[in-house]
């Protein structure tokens, strides 16, 4: 089964996010949360947990269209890193369904909206092998 989400980009960096607050959803929309924000976590901060830092990479780059295969590959690290630290924060926490703990987490479709908007699509997919498609609109 896949859902798929947008997450639009409201002005500088702050998204507009069409879920529960924290703690009122379950399943793979609480891992698809817990991700998202992770994945858009300014990793500046030391006693926040280590994010992808996704929208200060893409905005400090310099980045134009032109640079799409750059774009993938910071894509591709924040993505990791982000993986990398919600295994870490599961690995930590007893009782979790496999619904909510994540098997894999990949770059989908990236695609140019305009001159300096990409639409980028990630794919959730939990232990209990439920699909979730996440869209975010950012802004380069």
């Amino acid at each position: 089964m896949s859902t798929d989400f947008s997450y639009t980009e409201a002005g500088d960096g702050v998204y507009e996010v069409p879920l529960r607050p924290m703690g009122q959803c379950t399943g793979r929309q609480n891992l698809l949360q817990r991700i998202m924000l992770l994945l858009l976590t300014d990793t500046s901060d030391p006693l926040r947990y280590q994010g992808g830092n996704l929208y200060a990479t893409l905005s400090s780059s310099n980045l134009t269209g032109s640079d799409l295969d750059r774009i993938k590959n910071l894509l591709k690290i924040a993505l990791a890193e982000t993986a990398e630290t919600v295994r870490g924060i599961q690995a930590a926490q007893t009782g979790l369904p496999d619904d909510e703990k994540l098997s894999s987490l990949e770059l989908g479709d990236v695609a140019l909206v305009g001159d300096d908007g990409l639409d980028v699509t990630v794919q959730i997919v939990s232990v209990s092998g439920e699909s979730t498609a996440a869209t975010l609109n950012l802004e380069i």
